[in-house]
């Protein structure tokens, strides 16, 4: 495990070349092109020679580096995100924990509130930020939080801000 994974949002996808063509010399180089790019990201090969497996800082740096790769040419199968554990010196099984800061209209805080705390979120702070608007902060496992931007904006209807970063490692 890379030290870049201690302070960043740890997530892992694994890419494998829909045609076994696009693996050779062609592949690998230009890969490496667009990885340079990303410092915070790194690959190594799976057991497969056909596939690698690609961490970086969240869902939407991965996000960026396939549509980079899928501008180039690439066609690809991607496995959906995993979040990276670590082990404590006693060998607990520790999992990331982001801050989620949330900026809503007040009559959405409730949904929201009641969907975090679904995905195990727990509410830190809720401040009043203005004319009818509510600034939420919440301590959520990475797990809970794959594909919750989305749930969010649905229950906001889209007028909602989030924003993630990771906080610390805790008990899985």
């Amino acid at each position: 495990v890379s030290a870049t994974f201690a302070f960043s949002n740890p997530a892992i996808m694994t890419i494998s070349p829909a045609s076994p063509i696009s693996i050779g010399t062609f592949f690998v180089p230009s890969y490496l092109k667009i990885f340079v790019n990303l410092p915070s990201s790194t690959f190594s090969q799976n057991t497969n020679v056909d596939s690698f497996v690609i961490s970086g800082r969240g869902e939407l740096m991965l996000e960026i580096l396939l549509t980079q790769m899928r501008r180039e040419g690439f066609e690809m199968t991607v496995s959906p995100p995993k979040v990276l554990y670590q082990q404590d010196e006693n060998g607990n099984k520790l999992e990331p924990i982001e801050e989620i800061t949330v900026d809503l209209d007040e009559e959405y805080s409730s949904k929201v509130i009641d969907s975090m705390n679904r995905r195990k979120g727990k509410l830190i702070d809720l401040k009043d930020t203005g004319k009818d608007k509510k600034r939420l902060i919440f301590h959520a496992p990475t797990r809970g939080l794959m594909g919750y931007t989305s749930r969010f904006l649905t229950l906001t209807k889209g007028t909602g801000v989030i924003n993630r970063i990771f906080h610390s490692y805790g008990e899985y």
